[in-house]
């Protein structure tokens, strides 16, 4: 097995565990596992300046495997999680994993 080989292997048996890590929600229609990250977005949005969005904004962070989401997202398209709207803030990928900011909707 080769080392990519185990990273895509770990996405679902480690990063996105529903007993540890993970659990499932519903994404634009489609039950699957995502990670949500209050920290790291405490700890980024800590980092800019309280007036730099001039209205506050509910904001989520989660990751999902590649796989399970399909095409990534583009900043600023809709995404219905559990039945509330959102709009995509960001969206990186690394390693078959998206990582996805959103904004908007309710909590």
């Amino acid at each position: 097995m080769s080392f990519k080989d185990d990273v895509k292997s770990d996405i679902h048996d480690v990063f996105l565990d529903i007993d540890e890590m993970a659990s499932v929600h519903v994404v634009n229609g489609k039950s699957m596992p995502i990670s949500i990250d209050e920290a790291e977005l405490a700890r980024r949005t800590a980092k800019k300046s309280p007036y730099e969005e001039g209205v506050a904004l509910k904001k989520l962070l989660f990751f999902v495997a590649a796989d399970d989401f399909g095409t990534m997202p583009k900043v600023n398209s809709p995404l219905v999680i559990d039945g509330s709207r959102f709009l995509v803030a960001d969206v990186r990928t690394d390693s078959g994993m998206y990582e996805i900011t959103i904004r908007g909707g309710k909590r």
